[in-house]
């Protein structure tokens, strides 16, 4: 089995960079994260790269493209739509 090291880092740093904070606003709530995190749903929402998380009721959904659960990396403000819609 062949391991790509070099996504393997990506996805660390993306997860330390993008998701962690994410989690962070999801527990904490600010509302000009709450504020932003809304428009982005509006958006998600709408997309059809947005999939159910069979694993936990929760969390929802996730996005198909990059894997994230949608009620978090709306809430990272580093983060952005892999499609460029918000």
């Amino acid at each position: 089995m062949d391991v790509n090291i070099y996504n393997m880092e990506i996805t660390l740093q993306k997860l330390v960079d993008e998701i962690l904070p994410g989690y962070r606003n999801f527990v904490f709530h600010d509302p000009k994260v709450e504020a932003v995190a809304k428009e982005r749903l509006k958006l998600c929402v709408e997309c059809e790269h947005l999939n159910h998380f069979v694993r936990s009721k929760k969390w929802g959904k996730k996005c198909s493209v990059c894997g994230c659960p949608v009620l978090v990396k709306i809430r990272s403000m580093d983060s952005k739509c892999p499609k460029d819609k918000w």
